[in-house]
């Protein structure tokens, strides 16, 4: 459940980002601002954090009442919407706009000390990192001047290369451990 986490966050962090969580066709529950008239379950982003988180912890515990709330439901998606004129990116960067600023911001499940590591070396200076440690995932940040199209440009390219990195690092970890694994059986 990667994604519930990472959208968590995102949702919890950048203003006027808002979740569908559907089942095929099948809306589940919505997260941000409610929507008029709609009949379907609908979460803070706040409330919709801490419930992912007190399910990640349930399942980092190996309880098996984690994300129980997804019972019977097959497999669920998750709809990223930001208000309009605003923009979900490549690697699930959204661009949204504060008035002043745009904010770039995306999320990746990794601690922040191994998405440091991880992109330690790619020069990104200017993309900040912000643990969100409930949820285990680091969000992934960067504000330019609203219009500033060059420096969104920039920003969006550098985020989505530490997306990109970290994924690797997390395929890499995963090699080693099967790696272990496999010497630990023969």
């Amino acid at each position: 459940m990667v994604a519930l986490r990472c959208s968590a966050a995102l949702a919890h962090a950048v203003p006027g980002v808002r979740l569908h969580i559907r089942a095929g066709e099948r809306e589940i529950a919505s997260v941000g601002a409610p929507l008029p008239g709609s009949g379907r379950r609908h979460l803070s982003p706040s409330a919709f954090r801490n419930t992912v988180a007190e399910d990640h912890a349930a399942w980092v515990a190996g309880r098996p009442d984690r994300f129980a709330w997804f019972t019977g439901y097959g497999e669920i998606a998750i709809d990223m919407l930001v208000p309009a004129g605003d923009r979900v990116l490549p690697s699930g960067v959204m661009r949204v706009s504060t008035g002043r600023l745009w904010v770039h911001a995306a999320a990746v499940a990794r601690p922040l000390d191994a998405c440091l590591a991880a992109i330690g070396g790619l020069g990104l200076h200017s993309v900040a990192c912000r643990a969100d440690e409930p949820l285990g995932v680091t969000v992934l940040h960067f504000a330019s001047a609203e219009g500033d199209a060059a420096r969104s440009r920039a920003a969006s390219s550098s985020i989505q290369r530490a997306v990109a990195t970290c994924a690797v690092a997390d395929l890499e970890d995963l090699l080693r451990a099967e790696a272990a694994e496999t010497a630990d059986r023969f």
